[in-house]
């Protein structure tokens, strides 16, 4: 059995330059989950904090060095979550290439943060089918009260947009951050994607391999709409 922990969009792409729409999901046996949590719970008393400060990940990864104590706490969180017998999805939508899309490319994508939801859940949907795994994944969702009906709505509507939902999902369950640690997991892998896309969109390249978000998403399983994506498969999404 396994559990999808989530970090979903916000709403935020509406600006003239918007950021960049990411969903992530971090997959682990459920078996996992007291084992992880105790990790991540030591680590905490290692550091001496109650949460993580996600802005340090804009910082460099250079063994340490030039950190702030928060971007050395930081980077032995990512570390667990790379040692873990844990998967990272990311979906991403750039926030550029969204505000150049035509009106017919945008109603086929309807809304950004739904879009980057619906498409995470294909990626593992399709890892799962192609192994025949029916049955053996739940969602875990961050049990946020002020946005219960707005995940509640969004997931409904992307669970129904996918016909093998029924065989392959168990359940839906809402889960505190501070009791099941793999949705900070997820929150980092989501908030490293959205340093990556825009140090790209500044600079126009990739940022370098020794950065800090590049260290934390470099073996997730990634899915990337820019232009070029949007103009080559945006016709053939069913």
């Amino acid at each position: 059995m396994f559990d999808l922990s989530l970090a979903l969009p916000d709403r935020s792409i509406r600006s003239s330059t918007p950021p960049p729409a990411v969903a992530a999901g971090f997959l682990s046996p459920t078996a996992d989950r007291a084992t992880f949590a105790a990790r991540w719970h030591l680590l905490e008393l290692k550091h001496d904090i109650r949460s993580l400060d996600l802005r340090q990940l804009t910082a460099r990864r250079t063994d340490g060095h030039g950190l702030t104590a928060d971007g050395r706490a930081l980077t032995d969180f990512v570390q667990i979550t790379q040692e873990s017998a844990g998967i990272g999805f990311v979906t991403a939508l750039d926030g550029a290439t969204w505000a150049k899309l035509d009106r017919k490319q945008r109603a086929q994508i309807r809304s950004p943060h739904e879009f980057c939801f619906e498409r995470l859940l294909r990626q593992v949907f399709d890892r799962l089918d192609s192994q025949d795994a029916n049955g053996m994944l739940t969602l875990v969702v961050p049990l946020e009260r002020r946005s219960w009906e707005t995940r509640l709505t969004a997931l409904e509507a992307a669970l129904a947009r996918d016909t093998r939902t029924d065989r392959l999902l168990t359940s839906v369950t809402f889960a505190a951050p501070a009791f099941d640690r793999r949705l900070d997991a997820a929150r980092i892998l989501q908030a490293s994607m959205r340093a990556e896309l825009r140090r790209k969109a500044a600079s126009g390249r990739s940022v370098a391999a020794q950065s800090l978000t590049a260290w934390a998403v470099q073996s997730t399983i990634c899915e990337i709409w820019d232009a070029e994506t949007c103009k080559r498969r945006l016709s053939k999404l069913d």
